[in-house]
């Protein structure tokens, strides 16, 4: 894909603050088109795990100044869990 393009979809799927909601599918992020491409850019899952955590701590941030019920179980997995390796 070109550099371009590459950068339009990443915009696409990129979150939006303070929800942390994928603007392009409504869903909550790391969307799955969005975890795919940040798979994609990490390189490796250490990489990915340690941007995922820095992602966890701003929305941490932002998300406990809304009124939203927050499990601290359910923002890892949706932030870190999912970089870990899972043998099929």
């Amino acid at each position: 894909m070109g550099q371009l393009k590459w950068s339009r979809w990443l915009s696409a799927h990129a979150p939006q603050r303070p929800t942390w909601v994928c603007p392009r599918c409504q869903r909550e992020w790391p969307c799955p088109p969005a975890r795919l491409q940040l798979r994609a850019r990490a390189g490796n899952r250490i990489a990915l795990a340690v941007q995922m955590a820095n992602y966890l701590y701003l929305a941490i941030g932002d998300l406990t100044i809304s009124d939203l019920d927050l499990n601290p179980e359910d923002l890892y997995d949706r932030f870190v869990g999912w970089t870990r390796y899972r043998p099929d």
